[in-house]
């Protein structure tokens, strides 16, 4: 399972859908099955792509599927604001958005 992104740097805790994820540097996988789409966020960083190790899983989050209108050719991560407060983690590939809620842990 390589990463799909191999640092993910945050100055403070952040809430990733119901996972609290601590300040620091982390890595995301992702584990796609026919029915759901699962984001990992691991605390080892800086190894070789294909090295992984759920031991050091900080946790895992479902995320929300969409079918999108016209199919996007290369992956593509993106972080928008949320109506409600926060914002919301994409990724978009082919026809097919996967996304989680972001918030600070205090709220929107």
């Amino acid at each position: 399972m390589p990463p799909l992104l191999q640092r993910w740097l945050s100055d403070g805790p952040l809430m990733v859908g119901s996972l609290l994820m601590p300040a620091g540097t982390h890595t995301i996988y992702t584990l796609p099955s026919a029915d759901r789409f699962t984001l990992i966020i691991n605390s080892q960083t800086g190894q070789f792509h294909t090295v992984y190790h759920p031991e050091r899983d900080l946790g895992r989050v479902p995320m929300t599927m969409t079918v999108l209108g016209e199919p996007i050719e290369a992956l593509t991560f993106a972080v928008t604001p949320n109506a409600t407060g926060g914002g919301v983690l994409a990724l978009r590939w082919d026809d097919r958005e996967y996304s989680v809620i972001l918030r600070s842990p205090g709220g929107a």
